[in-house]
């Protein structure tokens, strides 16, 4: 775990922690000149298995915000503290991960999880903890737990849902004039959401699966994925939605087309541009294979290098200066390169961008249960990205935005609804 020490510091406490605070007060003679008060953020992310790049690449797009802040002298005085713990993408050490940020760490909140089956497991921790407010601020997930009750009122969203990625693919390729889908998913929580979110819009336009295969979580890039193909191409599909992780997304893409099945494949924002880029571009067949034509990714987040959006430049200039930031362990990309920089540290950014939002509203002294107060004051912001945020009454999500990429060889670009070619077979 990473976690910034100092000799002597004035934390940022919850109200439960005000008898420690008193006594570190008296024991070392009154206010404390040696650093800067500190705000705990706790985020438990794969940063080892075949979804490590998410983890990465959410933690370091955040950090090159945050240390940017804490640069220019914190938040009222703050300094902000992102601690980390590796749950490899599953349940089980998510949930321990939280108990540790919450009993051991103190956090302020909990920041940037990663994953539908380890957030949706870990969602009951949220209200256990009744003698303290306890928020997870936007996670990298579209599922829909976290924003129905009873937990709407403690998660908040940055990001829009599945339902409306998969939405916003479904109704693309229907102005196509596509009818047959077919679907990829992965055997758990998140896939079982993509799958309801994909049957229900196909049923909006009167349709519903012609194949369906799924595979389970962990799959490797360097697993087979040819009974699933075998199992699609078998139903003669127009188009496939994946709702995969990206090591799994690649894997399919590669077996597909080797297979000579080129129908259109379009990934939701769970998977990678780059990590698709980093694991196809090297491959050569026999027969020239173009791995990424006929490919789409949903995203979230506008494109992360468009010149014309203040957050984006700001983005791809603190980036390329964030030279002294150091990579979490486990994390192999410096922080620096290029190719580091995409959608997925382009989230983790615009998060970390919320977040000191948030505490530029609390004071010098922020409180957790101030949080939703906070969250609130978004709504109407304008961040850089576009758009202002807008919060729907009821809802705890601040944007509905879907948009697209496309791949040219081994380069992704923006595209959209309107722009978007399909190559025929």
């Amino acid at each position: 775990m990473q976690r910034h020490t100092s000799p002597v510091h004035n934390r940022v406490f919850h109200p439960g922690s005000l008898v420690l605070a008193f006594l570190l007060f008296i024991l070392l003679g009154g206010p404390s000149t040696a650093g800067s008060r500190e705000i705990f953020l706790g985020m438990s992310a794969a940063f080892t298995g075949p979804s490590r790049d998410l983890g990465c690449k959410l933690y370091q797009g955040a950090m090159t915000y945050l240390h940017h802040v804490n640069q220019q002298g914190g938040v009222h005085g703050n300094t902000i503290v992102l601690l980390t713990l590796d749950d490899g993408y599953n349940p089980e050490p998510t949930i321990a991960n939280t108990i540790r940020f919450v009993d051991f760490d103190d956090v302020f909140c909990l920041f940037n999880y990663v994953g539908t089956p380890t957030v949706t497991r870990m969602l009951p921790l949220l209200s256990k903890y009744v003698s303290r407010p306890l928020y997870l601020l936007f996670p990298f997930t579209g599922a829909q737990p976290q924003r129905k009750p009873p937990y709407e009122h403690l998660v908040f969203d940055f990001r829009t849902s599945y339902q409306a990625e998969v939405k916003a693919l479904t109704d693309l390729f229907r102005q196509r004039g596509y009818s047959r889908f077919a679907i990829l998913y992965q055997a758990d929580a998140y896939g079982r959401s993509g799958w309801q979110s994909m049957k229900n819009a196909l049923a909006h336009h009167d349709l519903t699966f012609v194949g369906q295969a799924s595979y389970r979580r962990g799959q490797a890039f360097e697993d087979s994925f040819e009974p699933q193909v075998t199992a699609l191409a078998a139903t003669s599909p127009e188009v496939i939605i994946s709702i995969a992780a990206s090591e799994a997304a690649a894997g399919f893409i590669r077996d597909a087309r080797d297979t000579g099945m080129n129908v259109p494949i379009a990934n939701i924002s769970f998977v990678d541009p780059n990590t698709l880029i980093n694991l196809l571009a090297p491959l050569r067949s026999p027969q020239g294979t173009n791995y990424f034509a006929n490919l789409i990714n949903s995203q979230v987040v506008p494109f992360f290098a468009d010149p014309d959006l203040p957050a984006s430049r700001e983005y791809m200039t603190l980036i390329a200066a964030s030279h002294d930031i150091p990579s979490r362990p486990g994390c192999k990309m410096p922080i620096n390169h290029y190719m580091q920089s995409g959608p997925i540290s382009f989230e983790g950014f615009l998060n970390a961008k919320l977040l000191v939002r948030m505490l530029e509203t609390m004071g010098s002294f922020p409180d957790p249960k101030d949080l939703p107060r906070a969250f609130a004051a978004l709504d109407g912001e304008d961040i850089g990205i576009g758009h202002p945020l807008r919060i729907e009454p009821g809802h705890s999500q601040i944007s509905n935005a879907v948009h697209f990429i496309a791949f040219s060889n081994a380069t992704m670009f923006p595209v959209d609804a309107q722009t978007f070619q399909v190559t025929e077979p």
